[in-house]
């Protein structure tokens, strides 16, 4: 199950109404059935590319008549790996602008609804990618760590308001596209109980030692050259930079 579907099934739980954003039409009718069947809530759907020009238009359209008390920007884009110089600049362009711009457009949009109404929460949802420089994850470990630093100090901005906002910067999750690492479950459960009490969250005692141990005991230097030269020993044909 995608971390999306169950950030939905999580929310209806506590009987609130939703707005759920996706690709795949008959996916999105289908959990919108299945949400409205169990939790007997109202559910509204927006089938669209997230990447598209319009992309706020059409959910402010779905959003009509109602206020939105809650923000998950959750929607995920696959992390390319390879050399930069190699791979195509469309592929990178897309990333940037769908972690940078298409996640603060969502949050500048909603947190100005939510400060004038003194209320609301947004959740977003980065990597523990951005908390260091990956070799071939180039531009999404620098996106990444813009989404985390713009995320805490927008928590700092927001807090006044009344608005709580929490960057959630887990590792690898299991997915439909990804077949290892944490239970999603657990990511978005933290992520709920960690709103209005935490600026950022990583979940997993094993990603949280990972970052303590790149932040706090090593270089950053000696942070990116393990890093490279892990991936690069993975990756049979790629250089391994300086010795």
């Amino acid at each position: 199950m995608a971390t999306g579907e169950i950030v939905a099934y999580q929310v209806a739980t506590l009987g609130v109404n939703l707005v759920i954003v996706a690709r795949r039409q008959e996916k999105l009718a289908k959990l919108a059935r299945d949400l409205q069947h169990q939790y007997a809530i109202e559910v509204r759907t927006v089938s669209i590319d997230i990447n598209q020009q319009n992309f706020m238009e059409l959910i402010e359209q779905a959003c009509q008549g109602i206020n939105i008390d809650l923000l998950v920007s959750n929607a995920g884009q696959p992390s390319h790996m390879g050399l930069f110089i190699e791979r195509p600049f469309e592929e990178v362009e897309t990333m940037l602008r769908f972690i940078t711009f298409v996640q603060v457009k969502l949050a500048h949009n909603y947190s100005r609804l939510m400060a004038a109404r003194q209320s609301g929460g947004i959740i977003m949802v980065g990597s523990y990618a951005g908390y260091g420089p990956i070799p071939y994850m180039a531009e999404y470990s620098a996106s990444k760590a813009f989404q985390l630093m713009s995320g805490e100090a927008l928590h700092f901005e927001l807090e006044s308001s009344g608005v709580d906002l929490l960057v959630l910067s887990p590792g690898a999750t299991k997915t439909e596209r990804i077949s290892f690492g944490m239970d999603a479950g657990p990511v978005v459960a933290l992520a709920l109980k960690s709103n209005g009490k935490r600026t950022s969250v990583v979940p997993g005692f094993k990603n949280q030692l990972t970052i303590l141990i790149g932040r706090y005991l090593k270089s950053r230097r000696k942070y990116l050259y393990d890093y490279g030269r892990l991936i690069s020993r993975m990756m049979p044909g790629w250089s391994q930079g300086p010795k």
